[in-house]
């Protein structure tokens, strides 16, 4: 069973991609998604009820090396929640996606889908990286679907954040596998922790984890998110903050709990970033004045939380071997709970965001406000799901904050010297989570208390969801619920489960309504009502111009760093190595020809150049987007490859 099995779950929604191309009706295509989503859910449920982790399943013949399955505690949770979600972006793309390219968009969407279902169930580096291409490049036709100008720029910024950091990954793939001499998952703890050339591990796996963590968003790798999610259609949108971001978190905690397990200084170099993506995250999303730019930043901050909780079961299972079954399970428990309840919270969020922009036919606050003031299910989703990413008591969220707050305090009043370093990080951890708070508490605000709004859609105060997927959220937010006032039923259930990853015994049971516990929540509450009134009401909001925009995007690594480097110095690079190779080519031809062949007179081109006729000139004054072209992306690719034999050569041969 285990031999077809782990195989269908992954190429299931490979195979059905095809189904939409033959398909008329979009309505078809659509059935196709959400029934695929249906089966993979329930085949995720058999994972996790009648079988052990640990069994594997392997196709030889398959691209000519084979790909390698295995299940493991972590990642038949994912399979579920991936299952889950492409049931809701399946019914939101009712609404959302027009006849017009909808062949294009099933197919790549259900291609996308079997990725991170490669992703997760993947025995070895090698086998993870074939499926997690094939979900960032499917994942390029989704964000661009709308094929406006904003869609372009949008998919143009993904496309080469992610052939670069792909790239980059499958180098740092075949360094760890010639540093560590195997590239399977359950071995690399070990092959790692005794390999001679450390400095390679180290390199090979920080090289990996800027693929994983282009995906994520971890800081710097952030800048395509924002504009992704404000010009993607809303199902893609869930899709990029549930299952892309979880395939990358995961990939993440692969790299840290198994490769790098035994290194504290890649726990630190982790938990720096994951600091500054939390921090950056939550304060973008602030001080923007729109909405789906406060959303992604988010969600970009809530998955900097997540590799936070990883740096942090990586440094308890490391330093203090006493330490190692308590606290490093408590915190890799809360990092899993974190997760699953980012994942439901995000969704719901998103889902009504994205219907309310819909209509609005704008993200910027000062056009949505009062959107949803009569929607009272609207009110009451956005409410749960608000508290719920924060950690508000008696939800999903604080049950996970819960567990690393405890975590990381144990583990801190142990650490000794680096105390006063993990407390600060720990500070900020709080001071994150009150300006998420305040954050939610303006977009919410914004959206249903708000008076302004001349439209029908504002007049009539209701976010158009339809029947099916408000149902599909209403169960997430009661989901939400449960998880928060019964944990000991669920969420610890699930950090038992998972307890397997970490190879060790599960922690004890956490006293998850005790005072220390509720002490965190208040004082992270109190601080966002301060920051709300102090700086929100105050600053943010005017009474003349509504919501003020502090967020330049202007001046964002993105557009001063990353984009003249690739659209502008490595085209000019590459535009001068070719000119220089033509001159070459013409010197070597000139002499050749006065040496061998006297006789032939040498051309006028030669040292006058071709001259200029009216279709060059008319060919260079049209707009032409190279950069925005498959031949550009080729370019790119073929970039890579050369970095890629060249790095062989020197590292077979040594030249």
């Amino acid at each position: 069973m285990t031999d077809l099995l782990l195989p269908l779950i992954v190429f299931l929604p490979l195979i059905a991609a095809f189904l939409p191309v033959f398909m008329k009706d979009g309505s078809k295509s659509r059935a196709v998604v959400v029934l695929t989503g249906i089966a993979e859910l329930r085949m995720s449920l058999v994972l996790i009820f009648t079988m052990q982790p640990g069994v594997a399943a392997s196709l030889d013949w398959f691209a000519g090396f084979g790909v390698f399955f295995r299940t493991s505690s972590l990642g038949n949770i994912m399979c579920v929640l991936a299952g889950m979600l492409r049931i809701i972006c399946g019914l939101m793309s009712a609404n959302t996606i027009k006849q017009d390219g909808s062949k294009r968009f099933y197919s790549c969407l259900l291609a996308a889908f079997g990725g991170t279902l490669g992703v997760f169930l993947s025995r070895e580096l090698s086998t993870m990286f074939v499926f997690f291409e094939i979900m960032a490049y499917s994942l390029y036709v989704l964000i661009a679907h709308n094929q406006d100008r904003e869609a372009e720029k949008a998919g143009k910024s993904y496309l080469a954040y992610s052939v670069i950091s792909g790239l980059v990954m499958l180098m740092g793939i075949f360094l760890l596998d010639t540093a560590a001499g195997t590239l399977e998952i359950s071995q690399l703890k070990d092959a790692c922790a005794y390999a001679e050339n450390q400095t390679a591990v180290f390199a090979g796996v920080f090289m990996t984890f800027i693929g994983f963590a282009s995906v994520v968003g971890i800081f710097p790798f952030h800048g395509w998110v924002a504009k992704a999610y404000k010009c993607s259609p809303a199902p893609v949108t869930v899709f990029v903050s549930g299952v892309v971001s979880a395939s990358g978190i995961y990939g993440i905690i692969i790299l840290t709990l198994k490769a790098m397990a035994h290194s504290g200084r890649w726990a630190l170099v982790l938990l720096v970033l994951s600091e500054l993506t939390v921090v950056l995250g939550c304060v973008y999303a602030l001080v923007c004045a729109d909405l789906m730019y406060s959303m992604a930043f988010l969600s970009v901050s809530r998955s900097g939380l997540a590799g936070f909780g990883t740096a942090f079961s990586a440094l308890a299972g490391n330093d203090f071997a006493t330490l190692a079954g308590r606290n490093a399970n408590t915190v890799f428990g809360g990092t899993v709970c974190v997760i699953i309840s980012r994942i439901m919270a995000k969704t719901v969020l998103l889902a009504y965001s994205k219907a309310a922009v819909s209509a609005a036919g704008t993200s910027e606050l000062n056009g949505l406000q009062g959107r949803g003031r009569k929607d009272g299910f609207a009110k009451v989703s956005f409410l749960t799901a608000a508290f719920a990413l924060i950690g508000i008591p008696a939800f999903s969220g604080y049950i996970g904050n819960t567990l690393l707050i405890n975590g990381m305090g144990e583990y801190i009043s142990a650490a000794g010297e680096s105390a006063g370093v993990l407390r600060t990080a720990e500070a900020l951890l709080i001071i994150c989570t009150a300006v998420t708070a305040a954050c939610l508490a303006k977009l919410y605000i914004c959206l249903f208390t708000g008076k302004k709004g001349d439209s029908d859609a504002a007049k009539s105060g209701i976010i158009s969801v339809s029947s099916a997927v408000k149902f599909m959220l209403g169960l997430l937010c009661a989901a939400m619920v449960i998880c928060g006032v019964l944990p000991y039923a669920t969420f610890d259930k699930i950090c038992i489960y998972t307890a397997r990853f970490m190879e060790s015994v599960p922690a004890g049971q956490t006293a998850y309504f005790g005072f220390e516990a509720l002490k965190y929540a208040v004082i992270a509450i109190a601080a966002g009502a301060v920051i709300y009134v102090g700086l929100v009401r105050n600053v943010l909001v005017q009474k003349k111009n509504g919501y003020k925009n502090l967020y330049n995007d202007s001046l964002t690594i993105d557009n001063k760093v990353y984009s003249p480097l690739i659209f502008g110095f490595l085209p000019f690079v590459g535009a001068l190595f070719a000119r220089v190779l033509d001159v070459a080519a013409d010197v070597f031809i000139f002499v050749v020809n006065r040496l061998f062949c006297k006789s032939v007179p040498v051309p006028d081109t030669f040292w006058n150049g071709k001259p200029v006729s009216e279709a060059d000139l008319a060919r260079r004054s049209s707009k032409v987007s190279v950069t925005g072209s498959l031949a550009y992306s080729l370019m790119l690719f073929g970039l890579g490859l050369v970095i890629i034999l060249i790095y062989l050569l020197v590292a077979e041969f040594r030249i």
